[in-house]
């Protein structure tokens, strides 16, 4: 697989990196080994992520009428990519894989801050409770 491949509107999975398992849309084509893709979700479109073609798993869909629908920067938001990538997947029948933070990837936050307070066994803090 190559970059020749791969069109603007494509969507495509990663294979690896933090972001293995995730559905990206191709936003750009850089050269003949990478691609420019986003989520819109945690994979901004203000930061897009310069990815090695080997690294993805194409799928066999795209997006309509791609060039117009993203030939203007300003167009390009990362609500409209992420409505375009839950509507290729509706397409091909699959769901959408959990966010990093369900996942416990880089930046996942847990309910009550992760740790559990710790009891006072004494010593500490204990003058004046009987």
């Amino acid at each position: 697989m190559n970059a020749e491949d791969l069109r603007v509107g494509q969507l495509v999975r990663s294979k690896a990196g933090r972001d293995a398992g995730f559905y990206l849309l191709v936003l750009g084509v850089r050269d003949a080994q990478f691609v420019v893709v986003a989520d819109g979700k945690l994979r901004r479109v203000a930061r897009p992520k310069l990815k090695r073609v080997r690294h993805l798993e194409v799928l066999p869909v795209r997006v309509r009428e791609a060039e117009v629908r993203f030939a203007a920067p300003s167009v390009v938001t990362d609500r409209t990519v992420a409505e375009a990538i839950s509507e290729l997947l509706a397409e091909l029948g699959l769901t959408q894989p959990p966010t990093a933070a369900v996942r416990g990837g880089r930046g996942a936050s847990q309910a009550g801050g992760g740790r559990q307070p710790e009891e006072d066994v004494g010593g500490y803090g204990q003058e004046g409770r009987d």
